[in-house]
């Protein structure tokens, strides 16, 4: 620091007193030039901040609408998936008249051929009937007083008439297949309800 009052400027000769002025004026320069440099600087982080704030705020913003949109695609998709077992219910729905001509042909096949082989069947067993009866007349007349020979004759030879017209042979042979055909077909209509069963369930949306 200069003490101004022992210090005669007057006395400073003329060049020195145009050197410091001139280095006063570009000290005046410098400060001033700092002075808008700092303002300058200041104004760039104040706008830096306002800009930080402002994205900040466009992220967050982002973000909920984004959490938004992730809730509706969770619910859009849950109503998908429930409109979907909706439309298959529906279509299994749609196909029950289709199904039951179909199901009552499938099980009046099997039926049919059950029924028929059934009839069969109780004629069958009438002829059995009737040799079975036959046959205990028979035993009991051989058990008998030799004098009935001409009756017993007369039954073993309507015994032999009887199988003969009847074809027992054939029948022997013709129960077995009927039995096997009248399992089998039962067989089958057990398979058709169980897969109708099995259809009309409607807890499964997979490919079947």
């Amino acid at each position: 620091a200069i003490d101004s009052g022992k210090f005669d400027f007057a006395r400073m000769p003329e060049d020195s007193l145009d050197e410091l002025a001139e280095v006063a004026s570009a000290f005046n320069s410098l400060v001033q030039n700092l002075e808008v440099e700092h303002q300058g600087t200041q104004s760039f982080h104040n706008a830096l901040q306002r800009l930080n704030r402002a994205l900040e705020a466009k992220v967050a913003k982002r973000t909920e609408q984004i959490e938004l949109q992730n809730r509706e695609l969770k619910q859009i998709n849950n109503d998908l998936k429930l409109a979907q077992q909706q439309l298959l219910q529906a279509e299994k729905m749609a196909s029950v008249g289709q199904l039951a001509a179909g199901l009552a042909h499938e099980i009046d096949n099997p039926i049919g051929f059950i029924n028929s082989n059934v009839s069969c069947l109780r004629n069958y067993i009438e002829v059995y009937i009737q040799i079975c009866n036959r046959t205990k007349a028979l035993l009991a007349l051989s058990s008998e007083s030799t004098s009935y020979h001409e009756d017993e004759a007369r039954l073993i030879k309507d015994m032999a008439s009887y199988l003969k017209d009847q074809d027992i042979d054939f029948i022997n042979d013709d129960v077995k297949g009927l039995l096997k055909d009248t399992d089998d077909g039962l067989k089958r209509v057990i398979e058709i309800v169980k897969n109708m069963k099995m259809f009309s369930r409607a807890d499964s949306d997979t490919m079947q």
